[in-house]
């Protein structure tokens, strides 16, 4: 009765130490799933987004000079409002498209970069608008004023604003580098975790099987032998 105790006993606890090694190893896997597929999701949003957004950004910041060009230099009424018309819709999708940069600013410099761009702009858009005010028209001497003053004073704001913007850039995909490689890093560490968590599960199983084998074979094996005399006619 005692042995049969026992040996439940070490069945019972050795499958309660598989069990929790594989618990664990298990829960590892879940909180590293669920970590790493945040993480994730952050530096799509944030990094992966957002270089787009500024991409966008960019593009319409260029497209809305070359549409300010147009209006002081051409001579026709009708292609001088059509680009003055395109030239406010551009204005309106910048303002949005850099809105929605500033969602996904996470780090000091990107804040930075971000705040000097938003305090140079509102002088861009004076110089941007007095431009436009005198030089959408036919008149050339109108026009070669507001060139003037376009390819003078507007021009070096200009190249400002869109030079932090190629800077806001280079942050954002240094920082997503950073941040693929610490996930990769973090996926091989999970990795290795639950591959050395599998082996010691295995390894522990064997050792324990082994032992509660013994225990059993080895009074089976005493019983046989004892059977054996027994039948040969040893009382």
């Amino acid at each position: 009765m005692n042995k049969k105790v026992n040996i439940e006993k070490r069945l019972t606890n050795s499958f309660f130490k598989v069990s929790i090694i594989t618990a664990v190893v298990a829960l590892v896997a879940v909180i590293s799933l669920v970590v790493i597929s945040n993480r994730y999701s952050y530096a799509l949003t944030n990094f992966g987004f957002a270089q787009g957004d500024i991409g966008k950004t960019m593009f319409v910041f260029a497209d809305i000079r070359s549409s300010l060009r147009a209006a002081i230099g051409y001579d026709d009424v009708d292609a001088i409002e059509a680009v003055v018309k395109q030239h406010e819709q551009n204005k309106v999708l910048f303002e949005q498209y850099f809105k929605d940069i500033e969602k996904t600013i996470v780090s000091e410099d990107g804040r930075k970069t971000y705040d000097e761009i938003a305090a140079e702009l509102p002088e861009y858009w004076r110089l941007d608008e007095e431009i436009m005010a005198i030089g959408a028209t036919t008149d050339r001497e109108k026009c070669k004023e507001a060139q003037d003053l376009a390819l003078g004073e507007l021009a070096g704001i200009y190249n400002s604003i869109y030079d932090k913007l190629d800077s806001l850039l280079e942050v954002k995909v240094a920082e997503g580098n950073s941040l693929s490689t610490m996930l990769i890093i973090i996926g091989w560490i999970v990795a290795a975790i639950i591959v050395a968590g599998i082996v010691a599960a295995m390894l522990i199983s064997a050792r324990l099987g082994k032992k509660i084998a013994q225990g059993i074979s080895s009074p089976l094996r005493k019983l046989g032998e004892r059977l054996k005399t027994f039948s040969g006619g040893d009382l």
